[in-house]
């Protein structure tokens, strides 16, 4: 009898301690415990960044060789201030919601991104490569210009890439910014950002 009551005692507090170990969890639908894990979603570039229309845009520019990359550097970085501005939401929408789960702030996306272009002077990228050719394949020398040196030209709906790639960011950032880019590859799929720029107002300097 003695042996029945232990056994009753010992099966009785194992019910008890796992009843307890279940309650610990956040609710479920049915009022019973279980543990949230963090989300594991990826977001597609598509449904982030659905306002890649920038209406106007000015940049310095030189018309000379030795200067195209800066030339390509300076858009790109300017678009991607712009291109966050326009999609990066922080107030209660569905998209906001994304970008809270993805858990990188709208300083730190651009960071990401900016540093790309210091990562493709010496791993060129095409379509990177494709803005630094362009950029003195649109110089015209007819520009008006307002003093000596300095022309002006308007180049309208120029549209180029921008390669969200996990090797670049990585690489791109692994000096100063790793923990963002490594959030950002965790929480979002490969792909490109087609941009337009409506209008592309160019200020064209001649230090040749």
């Amino acid at each position: 009898m003695k042996k029945l009551l232990t056994l009753f005692g010992a099966l009785s507090l194992t019910s008890v301690s796992a009843s307890t170990v279940v309650a610990c969890g956040d609710p479920d639908d049915n009022g019973g415990g279980t543990t949230n894990p963090p989300s594991t979603e990826k977001y597609n570039l598509d449904d982030l960044f659905d306002n890649n229309i920038i209406p106007s845009l000015e940049v310095n520019w030189e018309n000379t060789e030795g200067r195209k990359y800066m030339n390509a550097q300076t858009l790109f970085l300017q678009s991607v201030t712009k291109i966050l501005e326009q999609n990066y939401e922080k107030n209660g929408s569905e998209k906001a919601k994304m970008f809270s789960d993805i858990g990188v702030g709208e300083d730190a996306w651009g960071n990401s991104l900016r540093n790309l272009t210091y990562f493709y002077k010496d791993n060129p990228q095409e379509d990177f490569t494709k803005i630094i050719n362009d950029s003195l394949e649109m110089y015209n020398p007819d520009n008006s210009g307002t003093e000596p040196n300095i022309e002006t030209q308007i180049v309208q709906n120029y549209e180029f890439k921008m390669d969200f790639n996990y090797v670049s960011l990585l690489e791109a950032n692994k000096v100063s910014n790793s923990e963002n880019a490594t959030k950002l590859i965790s929480k979002v799929n490969e792909g490109k950002i087609s941009i337009t720029i409506e209008t592309l107002n160019i200020t064209w300097y001649d230090f040749s």
